[in-house]
Order: C-alpha cells, then structure tokens, then sequence
C-alpha cells in the first residue's frame, strides 16, 4: 500500500553534507534544502518501530529489548544475527521510499507537490545526426546535443516546480527564453515556477567552537569562530513529503520524529495516496531517451549517458553497515568511500532507451521522470 508522508518542521532543519566542522580548516557550513535518502529511510525505520511500541529508553539512548528483536527485524529489516546466510540488508514492511519533495496546503489539505525544476527549463536543445558523442555532459557540450540559447553567465533554472508547470512542460509549451533573458521572478512567476527564495528560509548561526575536552576557547584563535546556515520554510503552508510503499499499514498515522545532522525536529503525518494527492505527481514524458533527476540519483556508468544538463556532482560518504559490525556493540561504524550523484532537477539523455542500470531504484523510487513512469 502507498502512503504520502508529510514531514512539517517545527524547528529549524540542518541537512548534512560532507562538509563538517569536525574539519579544523572548515568554519563555514550551509545545510542541504533536502535530506538524504539513508536519513529517510533510518527516520522511518525508527518511526515504525516506535508505534509498535518496540523501542525502550534507556540511559544511554533508545533500544529495542533483545526479546523483541524477531518482531522489530521482521517489520524494518537489518541483519538477522542467526541467519549465517545473510549477505544483504533487508528492510522490512518498506518496499519503496520516493525522493522526498515539497508539498503546499490549504487548512490542512495538500495543494500540489513542488520538485527542483528540470535544468533544460527554457533551453533548446538540438541533436545532430552523428553517431560521435563525446563524454562531457557536465560541461554541456557535445558533439551530438547543442544549446544555442545557453548563457553560461545567466545559467539555469533554480526554482521549483508545480502541477501547472509540468502539464506545460510535458506539452512542450514551455517557450524557449533569448539568450540573454534574465532568470527574474517575473519570468519564473509565468512559466508558474517558484523561486527558491519563496520556499525556503536562511537561518543564520554565528558561534565559536569549544575544545572537546577543556571546554575552553582561545579568543585570538580564528579557527574558533564559525558560521552556520540552517533552512525554514517561509510560509507555513509548506511540508516535506514522500511516498512509501509499505506492506502492512501502521497502527499509527501521526507522531514526531527527528531529522538530519542536528536532530531536527519534525511532525510527521501518514496519509493515503490516492487520486486526491496522486494527481500532483509529475506527469511522464514523451521522449524514450529523455530522463529527469527528481531526487539525487547514485551514479554507476557513464557509458549509457549521451549528454545532461547539471551544475555540478554531488558526493555523499555513508556509514558502513555490514552484518559482522552490527551486532558488535564495541565497534564502531565508519565512513565508506564517496558516491558519486546527479543532483535533482538534473536532465539526462541516454544514448538508447531509457537504461534502469543506471541507479539502485528501491530507495530512489521514480528518481527518473521517464516515458510511461508515474508514482
């Protein structure tokens, strides 16, 4: 069954990126606009088990009583301790979890989702017939795709998307901009996207770092002194919201959770995903060949990609989690080398059709607006 979850903050969010402060060179750090995936999928992890009642408190945290562990890793997966077998994680009642996106509402009730916008927004895009492609696609240039109206001083659209501009965009109706039109609110408002500034909200910390064990500060130290930015929506009608595919229903709909690097704190909701919300999800596309990135997408071969339009790649370093460390309650995890991904809104086209090879699709689920997919 498919649930709709809304995540609504009730404190300020922090999304981590690689970008620490437990680099001594790093002082300046500015969250993520959306959380990762792995932080998705542990947040509602402990969500489930919550409303079965199988997490204790305890001093030294929150556990799930040993003699409660059959029924905890039937309903969210993990390692099985007794099955020697056992080479990959499961997960439990979780089928799919979906990008995480923005939802607006009206007294309670959604209004339409909100994904970063398609980078090819107003771009033409030409193909030559030549069977010579060159593997640069984020420099945007190629010796089979061209972009006449490109202007690297302008760049692309940073917005997000609505219901209304999506139905323009899968009609081709969007109309390509000249090559030295300006990316204003104006021109934003009438292709009926929103601009970043709208939505999210810079919360500003300025502070200076203690010693970890002395407690104590140098006040001619530079390297105290740091600056932090953390993200609120800028009105209240805005939420986080994905969708699960589940395979039983949860005896609870509502509660609170935490978030992201800092803990943030959340209300989370469980909804029905039906044809009252279903319709807001972006409609598909024309294009066999033709994809977008609506969440963060891990990157595996480059080979089947003819050309994309993005800014830059993005790197995630993930805690190890392997079936012997787990149940070692001394050891501790570590981070695993970088993944390498394309960022949402990014736009690839394939040198054939559509290619599934390109992404682990159970956690990214529908990370690619393609032809005939849909939530």
């Amino acid at each position: 069954m498919k649930k709709l979850i809304r995540l609504k903050p009730l404190t300020p969010f922090f999304f981590g990126t690689n970008k620490t402060f437990s680099d001594d060179t790093l002082h300046d750090v500015t969250s993520s606009l959306f959380p990762q995936q792995t932080h998705i999928l542990g947040m509602l992890r402990f969500f489930i088990l919550q409303s079965h009642g199988l997490v204790a408190l305890r001093r030294r945290g929150r556990w799930v009583k040993n003699n409660n562990f059959q029924k905890a890793f039937r309903l969210v997966g993990g390692f099985d301790k007794n099955d020697k077998s056992q080479k990959e994680e499961s997960f439990g009642i979780v089928n799919t979890i979906s990008p995480v996106f923005i939802i607006s509402t009206n007294n309670n009730a959604v209004t339409d989702f909100h994904f970063i916008a398609p980078k090819d927004t107003g771009l033409e895009i030409t193909k030559h017939n030549t069977d010579d492609i060159i593997q640069v696609a984020n420099k945007n240039r190629s010796k089979t795709y061209h972009i006449p109206n490109y202007n690297p001083k302008i760049g692309t659209v940073e917005a997000l998307t609505t219901s209304a501009f999506w139905e323009a965009y899968q009609k081709n109706n969007i109309p390509f901009r000249a090559y030295e039109t300006e990316i204003n609110e104006k021109y934003l408002a009438n292709l009926n996207l929103l601009p970043l500034y709208e939505v999210f909200k810079d919360v500003t910390q300025v502070g200076i770092k203690r010693n970890k064990k002395t407690r104590t500060v140098q006040a001619d130290d530079e390297g105290s002194f740091y600056h932090k930015t953390s993200y609120t929506f800028a009105d209240e009608k805005y939420e986080f919201a994905f969708i699960v595919d589940l395979n039983e229903d949860l005896p609870e709909h509502e509660g609170f959770v935490y978030l992201g690097a800092e803990r943030s704190s959340f209300r989370l909701k469980i909804e029905d995903y039906d044809e009252n919300t279903q319709k807001y999800y972006p409609v598909t596309l024309h294009e066999n060949s033709k994809a977008i990135a609506l969440g963060d997408i891990a990157i595996q071969n480059f080979n089947d990609i003819a050309f994309m339009i993005n800014q830059n790649y993005i790197a995630h370093a993930f805690m190890e989690r392997t079936k012997e460390k787990q149940h070692r309650a001394s050891s501790k995890y570590s981070k695993s080398q970088q993944q390498h991904y394309i960022p949402r809104g990014s736009v690839i086209y394939f040198k054939d059709d559509f290619h599934t090879g390109l992404l682990n699709d159970r956690f990214n689920f529908n990370s690619l607006l393609t032809k005939g997919e849909t939530a």
